[in-house]
C-alpha cells in the first residue's frame, strides 16, 4: 500500500506523514502526523487536527489492517479501469487510428492494470521454507508419484516428476523429428479423464486438465485429423487420401466421441502476438473458472504453442534476436501469471544436418536464437529419432526426447515409441527398456502409473 492507493488528497498526505515518521524511527499518533504536517505547512490542507482525531478514533481493529489495507487497494485499481476505459471511449470517438493497433493498445491497458502485483512478493525465509515443505509433504503423500501434471510418457514424468505451473518448457527438434505430434500426444493425454480419489479414499474418474493449443503453422482442421489419426490409429497416409479401409471409418468414429469430451481448445490465429496469446488465454482461463467450458474441467492446465518463431514480436525490435528474446520472456512470464505450465515449440539452426559426426542428436547451442531462449526456459526437451538420418539404425520406430536442460532436476534422455504411419508416440514395453530407464518404470509403476497411457 501506499499513499497513491488513496481516493482523498488528504488522506495521501496524512498516510505519507505516518510513511514517514515511520521510516524516521519516530513515533505515530495524532500529535506527531499533526506536528509532522504543520511544519511543512499541510496540516490545514488536510483539515486540520480535528479531521486526524476523527480518523484516529474511527481506526478498526489492527488484527484486520491487511483485509482494510487490501479493500483500499482494490478500489485504487477499479479507478484505474475506470479512467483508462473512459480515456479509450474518448478517443474511439476521434481519430484513434488503426481500429486493431487501437484495440490492442488499450487490451493492453486494462491488462497492466491486471498484472499490478497483490502485494509485496519479499517474505521471510521462515514463510518460503514452510511454503517448500508442504510442497515436499505433498510430494510425500503421493508415493513418488508426479507433483505436476503428467504428460502420459512415464520415463519423461519420471525425471521431471510432470509439468509444473509457472514453467516455461521448449520442445524443439529438426522437420520431420515429429515435434507437433509429440505435443498433441501430451495434449490428449493432459485433458484425458484421470483416476483420482474421492473425499472417503474411494476411487472416482476426474476430468482432464484443460489444454489450449495454439497452432501458427498448421490449420486447426489439420490439427484436428492429426490427433484423430493419433487416437484412432489410423494411417496418415490413408486419412489424407480418403482411401480408407471400413475398420478405419469405425476407429474415427470412436476417437471422434471420445476427443470431443476433452478439455481440449484449438486455436490457428497466424501471426499470434504476446498480446493476443494473453487475452486469448485469460479469457479461456476465466470461462473455466465460469464453469462455462462444458467440458467438465475446473482449470486451464497447459498451453501449448506451435512454434515460438512464427509469432509476431512488437514493432520497432532491432534485430530478430531481441525480437525471440522478448518472446520467449513474454511466455515464461504468461506462466507465472496464468499459473499454468506453458510448452513451446522451437526451431533448430541447420547445424544438426552439417554435422560430420554419425552422432545428429541436437545440442543446446543448436536452437535458432539459442541465448535467450535457453536462459528462460525451465526445461529444454530435444526429440530425435536416429533411424531419420541412419536408415540401418538399430533404434527402428524409437524416438529420443533429450532432456537437455532442467531447472529443478536432472537431464537425460527417454525413449518411447513411435509409430509414423499414425504420427503417434507411446510408452515402450518394459522389457524394451534400458536398465535405468527400467528402474524408472519400476517407480513410476508402483507408484500408480499406467505404462499404456496415451492418447
Amino acid at each position: 500500500l501506499n499513499a497513491d492507493h488513496f481516493y482523498s488528497d488528504a488522506n495521501r498526505r496524512i498516510f505519507d506523514s505516518v510513511v514517514q515518521l515511520q521510516q524516521a524511527g519516530r513515533p505515530v499518533d495524532v500529535v506527531s502526523v499533526a506536528g509532522y504536517l504543520r511544519d511543512r505547512e499541510r496540516l490545514q490542507q488536510v483539515g486540520g487536527t480535528p479531521y486526524l482525531a476523527q480518523l484516529a478514533d474511527a481506526t478498526p481493529a489492527v488484527a484486520h489492517v491487511e483485509a482494510h489495507a487490501k479493500t483500499i487497494r482494490e478500489k485504487w485499481r477499479l479507478r484505474q479501469l475506470i479512467a483508462t476505459c473512459q480515456r479509450f471511449a474518448a478517443e474511439g470517438y476521434g481519430d484513434c487510428g488503426e481500429t486493431q493497433a487501437f484495440i490492442d493498445k488499450a487490451e493492453q491497458s486494462v491488462f497492466d492494470i491486471a498484472r499490478v502485483p497483490e502485494g509485496s512478493s519479499i517474505v521471510p525465509v521462515k514463510d518460503a521454507i514452510n511454503k517448500a515443505f508442504e510442497i515436499m509433504s505433498e510430494a510425500a503423500k503421493r508415493g513418488g508419484r508426479t507433483t505436476g501434471i503428467e504428460t502420459g510418457f512415464f520415463s519423461v514424468d519420471g525425471k521431471t516428476s510432470g509439468l509444473h505451473p509457472g514453467d516455461l518448457y521448449i520442445v524443439a527438434g529438426r522437420p520431420g523429428m515429429g515435434k507437433t505430434s509429440y505435443v498433441l500426444n501430451i495434449a490428449a493425454n493432459v485433458a484425458s479423464p484421470r483416476a483420482g480419489m474421492d473425499a472417503e479414499g474411494q476411487p472416482i474418474e476426474q476430468p482432464g486438465h484443460g489444454v489450449a493449443f495454439f497452432s501458427l503453422e498448421m490449420p486447426r482442421e489439420q490439427l484436428a485429423a492429426r490427433v484423430l489419426a493419433i487416437e484412432a490409429r489410423v494411417d496418415v497416409s490413408r486419412l489424407r487420401s480418403g482411401n480408407m479401409r471400413p475398420d478405419d471409418w469405425n476407429r474415427l468414429t470412436d476417437a471422434a466421441a471420445r476427443l470431443g469430451r476433452l478439455p481440449l481448445w484449438l486455436d490457428d490465429t497466424p501471426g499470434l502476438t504476446l498480446l493476443d496469446l494473453r487475452a486469448k488465454v485469460r479469457r479461456l482461463q476465466a470461462e473455466i473458472s465460469r464453469g462455462e467450458s462444458a467440458t467438465g474441467t475446473d482449470k486451464l492446465g497447459l498451453v501449448i504453442i506451435d512454434y515460438l518463431q512464427l509469432m509476431q514480436g512488437r514493432a520497432g525490435v532491432q534485430s530478430r534476436e531481441q525480437e525471440i528474446s522478448e518472446l520467449s520472456r513474454g511466455l515464461k512470464g504468461l506462466a507465472k501469471e496464468m499459473g499454468v505450465p506453458v510448452m513451446a515449440l522451437s526451431q533448430l539452426n541447420r547445424s544438426v544436418e552439417t554435422r560430420a559426426a554419425k552422432d545428429k542428436r541436437p545440442q543446446l547451442s543448436d536452437l535458432r536464437e539459442s541465448g535467450a531462449i535457453e536462459q528462460d526456459a525451465d526445461a529444454i526437451f530435444f526429440i530425435y529419432r536416429d533411424e531419420y538420418y541412419f536408415k540401418d539404425s538399430p533404434d527402428q520406430g524409437i524416438a529420443e526426447i533429450i532432456i537437455a536442460k532442467q531447472r529443478n532436476g536432472p537431464t537425460g534422455t527417454c525413449k518411447v515409441r513411435f509409430q509414423s504411419e499414425f504420427t503417434r508416440f507411446d510408452n515402450l514395453a518394459p522389457d524394451e527398456y534400458e536398465f535405468n530407464e527400467y528402474d524408472d518404470f519400476q517407480e513410476f509403476d508402483a507408484a500408480g502409473a499406467d505404462p499404456g497411457m496415451g492418447p
